[in-house]
């Protein structure tokens, strides 16, 4: 054999025991995930370069794996900014990548709720123009 073919079988490996690797990874990071389906989390989102500050709320339903091995949470989302922009997101897919909801802060099912509910009824309030 030449080193030339060698060379390009040794390719092909690395190739392989790097999408096997990352697929055993993404297993790993998908059985976390799985541990938190139902926690409810904040996060602390603002404007960028502004001192205005607000949570988003959330509640993970799912974690699932794509054909990629691309591991992500599916969660429901409740934000209301401080200019009072609304928004809603049911069943966003959110990619992970280390830690499940690892810039996130977990918080009771009250919690959520209650600010969920708080966010709903303001929307619900609004007079369509």
């Amino acid at each position: 054999m030449k080193i030339d073919e060698l060379k390009k079988q040794k390719s092909a490996l690395d190739i392989k025991i790097k999408k096997m690797e990352r697929r055993k990874q993404q297993r790993g990071l998908l059985k976390e995930c799985k541990k938190i389906i139902g926690d409810c989390y904040k996060f602390r989102n603002g404007y960028s370069c502004t001192s205005e500050h607000w949570y988003i709320y959330a509640k993970v339903k799912n974690a699932i794996i794509d054909d990629d091995n691309s591991v992500y949470i599916i969660l429901d989302s409740y934000e209301k900014t401080n200019r009072g922009e609304i928004k809603i997101g049911i069943n966003i897919r959110q990619l992970e990548s280390t830690n499940p909801m690892h810039c996130w802060y977990w918080i009771s099912q009250e919690e959520f709720e209650e600010n969920k509910q708080e966010i709903i009824n303001h929307l619900t309030q609004q007079k369509v123009l």
